[in-house]
């Protein structure tokens, strides 16, 4: 009875193997599950596993089924039958072929049916040979070879000897490699940028990042290039795949981040030495758009190489796009208002703004960022605006005004006579001719109103400067001068009181004032103080030093 069971057993046996061997490609999972099967070791025969390969030469075909087989166990992929299609007569969408891509992300391995049976394409076998230089190169099977004679024989945890020995060596060397590489690297992105680059510690601290941000870089592709030639399971294979994967997508990201930064320092070294300010706001508007876009991208990367299907996942994203648009509306009108700004040069970095219709604020523009630009204030406090509300605000740009003008009234005693209050007019006149920043052709005095505790002179100039400390100091040579004028011929300002004037008191002087000399006299006096005000304002600036001496 053992017998007979045994028999019939081996029959079927027999039978199901004779099944695998004659019609076993009739869909893509038969032809895929056919090549691994017979390189499995307890089935190992790379003949019939080359059967899944058309066009391969008969001499070569079992070699290039297990380089094929090497080549998927180095990317991780484990072949799933289950995700494969089973149908005789599938047809690609795109093409409108019998082609089949079953690894998603290595499109030039794919099958192709011919005839009634499916094979790994003509094309893929072509690249086979390539493909595994690519993943194994000139000299990786003699390192295996060597790792093998020293490791010995015997296994521990899922892998032999010499595959551990091999994982210890390839982490020795990668740090070995990474303190190689770090010094040199920092001393040459030190040399490269210390002309171009402000020397603060701050920039060297990011100049040195992106240096060893690069050097580590370079340790995980050094990994990436080593591991195949440990022949690890598809399991191990496709965990360090992943790890090492995101792990270089991270620091590609943060060295593209860093590189930003020192792109933006060499720029912003070059735009200060302009005459212009727009370089100056465009550099780090360009900069954080910039790593905007790196952490974007950076991120859906990721997110693909975690196996994350991007174009299910932006398709996803442009319908709740108008859901992300309602609820992001004010930050995307801040950044498109930040781009309105630039375009339309309203303002610069350091121009002097006044914005009445956002609580009348006024200040020097210090940065103009993707969402809020930035104002100080007089008072030395920091205003951040929301780009949006500038871009629909009406801003007074003091900065691009060539001139800058001053108005004032002086208000004088109603006891002062007609002739001093004549030469005082001509006075503060001469005194404006004589101050250098004053533009000459702009300048106004003129006794125009009665006020109601005084006799109004209205006072107009222009400052030829755009610097506000330049302006404030000639407003107060200005006022000093115009003081010194008026006790010099005796005028009187008024200002808003109630006095009772006894104007004949016995043994008093009358007090309504008299001229203190004829016109002419006082006429005399003007020039003679106006030329010694212009020989003061016009006079050369000594340095300190010759101050001091």
């Amino acid at each position: 009875m053992n017998r007979r069971v045994l028999f019939i057993f081996s029959l079927l046996w027999f039978y199901a193997s004779a099944i695998v061997w004659a019609q076993p490609q009739r869909t893509p999972a038969d032809a895929a599950y056919k090549h691994m099967y017979y390189l499995r070791a307890e089935n190992y025969d790379p003949g019939k596993a080359a059967q899944t390969l058309y066009g391969a030469p008969t001499e070569e075909a079992g070699r290039l089924a297990e380089q094929l087989k090497r080549i998927l166990d180095a990317y991780g992929i484990t072949v799933d039958t289950n995700k494969i299609s089973h149908n005789p007569a599938f047809m690609d969408s795109v093409s409108g072929k019998h082609i089949h891509y079953p690894y998603e992300a290595h499109k030039e391995i794919y099958l192709q049916k011919i005839g009634n049976q499916w094979y790994y394409s003509p094309q893929t076998v072509a690249k086979i040979p390539e493909m595994y230089r690519k993943v194994f190169p000139a000299g990786s099977e003699t390192i295996s070879h060597l790792l093998k004679k020293m490791g010995g024989t015997g296994s521990f945890w899922m892998l032999e000897h010499w595959q551990w020995l091999g994982i210890a060596f390839s982490l020795l060397l990668a740090l070995t490699c990474y303190f190689l590489l770090n010094f040199p690297a920092v001393k040459l992105a030190e040399a490269l940028t210390k002309k171009r680059v402000v020397q603060s510690e701050e920039n060297i601290k990011t100049v040195r990042s992106l240096a060893r941000m690069f050097s580590l870089l370079l340790v995980v592709r050094l990994v990436r290039l080593l591991y195949p030639m440990l022949l690890l399971p598809v399991g191990f294979n496709s965990m360090i795949l992943l790890a090492t994967g995101v792990t270089e997508l991270v620091f590609l990201g943060y060295l593209l981040y860093r590189l930003a930064d020192v792109v933006s320092l060499v720029a912003s070294k070059i735009a200060a030495g302009t005459a212009g300010t727009m370089d100056d706001q465009i550099v780090p508007l360009a900069r954080k758009l910039a790593k905007a876009v790196i952490l974007i991208s950076i991120f859906l990367l990721v997110l693909g190489q975690t196996g994350v299907n991007l174009t299910a996942l932006l398709a996803g994203l442009s319908i709740g796009g108008l859901a992300l648009a309602f609820a992001a509306q004010d930050t995307v009108r801040n950044v498109f208002g930040s781009l309105m700004l630039l375009v339309d040069r309203t303002f610069q970095v350091g121009d002097h703004v006044l914005i009445p219709s956002i609580d009348n604020i006024e200040g020097t523009v210090e940065e103009v960022g993707l969402r809020s630009t930035r104002i100080r204030t007089f008072d030395n406090s920091l205003i951040m605006v929301p780009n949006g509300k500038l871009a629909d605000a009406a801003i007074n740009n003091l900065g691009l005004r060539n001139m800058h003008r001053y108005r004032f009234k002086i208000g004088v005693t109603y006891d002062t006579p007609p002739e001093i209050i004549e030469q005082f007019v001509f006075g503060i006149r001469e005194v404006m001719q004589s101050h250098p920043l004053i533009n000459k052709d702009t300048i106004m005095v003129h006794f125009y109103a009665f006020g109601a505790s005084s006799l109004d002179i209205r006072c107009s100039c222009y400052f030829d400067t755009n610097d506000f400390r330049e302006e404030l100091g000639t407003r107060h040579n200005l006022m000093v001068d115009i003081v010194r004028l008026a006790s010099l011929i005796g005028v009187r300002f008024a200002f808003p009181t109630t006095t009772v004037h006894v104007e004949d008191f016995p043994g008093q002087q009358p007090l309504t004032p008299h001229a203190a000399a004829d016109p002419s006299e006082l006429k005399n006096r003007i020039i003679r103080f106006t030329e010694q005000v212009h020989a003061e304002r016009n006079a050369p600036k000594l340095h300190n030093s010759e101050n001091m001496d």
